[in-house]
């Protein structure tokens, strides 16, 4: 959920408060955002290692968000090309669904999506699985959730941990075609306004206020004594880690 700014007005002698609220907001890319944007995902390239952006991925497995090696010796061992998703400031990753797929010939690739904080959760290590392997059901196929454990970045990665310095031949690939990551934001939004206590507004009032949260805010809504009086929504884009805008002098009526 996103930012829901309350700005609290007394109309008796209290203390004010301005109450809000935190939760979670799911992230779309590729072929689940609109127009098959991907506004969430930055691509990091090594040589030998190539990302590339085909969204939407219109059903075919090659697409979407991929990272791409095949080796002819140039690869040296170390080299990691991805495509991240990053937590806005204050927020973690509580989850990602997407459907994808993947494969290698050499298990001294490792391939997949690996969570900050763990391993490759979709996909295999160097030296992990099978050697030779194909994992996922591409684009029309089942789709798979991961928990990300809190993480603060997510990978969609390929890379190479040769033993003798470099990929010596082989290749290594994954496509994730459609994304919905999950962000927890545990802050309630910030919410300021010149209201005071014991403060006796009038009918027809227009209260100012200023409202932020990590994520931006999505709605705010003016109450009296605890009864609604006003509400205002604003546009998001859930296809942005961080979707909707804070706001500065806005106004509700009493």
């Amino acid at each position: 959920m996103l930012g829901i700014a309350v700005v609290g007005a007394l109309a008796l002698a209290g203390s004010l408060a301005s109450p809000a609220h935190a939760g979670t907001v799911e992230i779309l890319s590729c072929d689940l955002a609109r127009g098959g944007a991907n506004n969430a995902w930055v691509s990091h390239g090594e040589r030998g290692i190539k990302t590339f952006e085909r969204c939407p991925s219109k059903g075919r497995a090659g697409r979407g968000l991929r990272v791409s090696a095949k080796s002819d010796g140039a690869i040296k061992s170390g080299a990691r090309s991805y495509w991240r998703f990053t937590a806005p400031p204050g927020t973690t990753l509580a989850s990602m669904s997407f459907t994808g797929r993947g494969q290698r010939s050499k298990d001294e690739y490792a391939v997949g999506v690996r969570a900050a904080a763990g391993g490759y959760l979709f996909g295999y290590g160097a030296g992990e699985g099978p050697a030779k392997v194909r994992f996922g059901d591409g684009p029309k196929g089942a789709v798979t959730t991961l928990d990300l454990m809190g993480s603060r970045s997510v990978d969609i990665a390929v890379a190479c941990a040769a033993d003798a310095g470099s990929c010596s031949g082989g290749e290594a690939s994954i496509s994730v075609h459609g994304t919905r990551v999950t962000i927890d934001d545990p802050v309630a939004p910030r919410v300021t306004t010149p209201l005071h206590n014991g403060a006796r507004p009038r009918a027809g009032t227009r209260v100012s206020f200023d409202a932020s949260d990590n994520l931006g805010i999505r709605e705010a809504r003016l109450l009296v004594d605890g009864q609604p009086k006003d509400r205002a929504t604003y546009r998001c884009d859930t296809s942005r880690p961080v979707p909707c805008r804070n706001l500065r002098a806005e106004r509700l009526r009493l």
